[in-house]
């Protein structure tokens, strides 16, 4: 199949994953874990990563294939990491499960290794996109942990 075929399967169900998310009660489920999680950063962090992906989408259509590409999608590959473990941990349905398990797991598993195979990407270049795609999944629970408490501290304070 083509690849700029598959990135816009993975731009469509990446849509989708936000939609079951926010239906399925992703906000609640989170709160269980972290009490102070606003609607609203659920909706801006959402919709940066929706940009990330349209930005990682075109890029591909303009063949312009880059070590951006390959971050997004182990970002996509990190995620459902997230949403699936849980679930099978747990072993009932949690919020993101389904199109994590049967979108972004074995999609982005493919796109991965259609680049490397492809010599699309170096080892060097798989292993910068892995960590990459880390930083840019941490970036939410940075916020989370770190800076909304730095920020609120001084917010409180005044």
């Amino acid at each position: 199949m083509n690849i700029k075929i598959i990135y816009l399967i993975i731009l469509i169900i990446s849509i989708a994953h936000v939609f079951e998310e926010y239906f399925t009660g992703w906000l609640d489920y989170a709160r269980q874990f972290k009490s102070d999680i606003k609607k609203s950063e659920f909706v801006v962090i959402n919709i940066l990563f929706l940009i990330l992906v349209i930005i990682s989408t075109l890029l591909i259509f303009f063949d312009n294939f880059s070590v951006f590409n390959l971050s997004v999608i182990f970002l996509i590959f990190l995620n459902s990491l997230i949403h699936i473990m849980p679930a099978v941990i747990l072993r009932k349905y949690t919020p993101g499960f389904i199109s994590a398990l049967i979108g972004y797991f074995p999609l982005s598993i493919w796109v991965i290794f259609w680049h490397f195979i492809r010599e699309e990407v170096s080892v060097v270049g798989l292993i910068l996109s892995f960590l990459t795609g880390l930083l840019l999944m941490s970036i939410p629970f940075i916020f989370q942990g770190v800076i909304k408490k730095i920020f609120m501290k001084d917010k409180d304070s005044k």
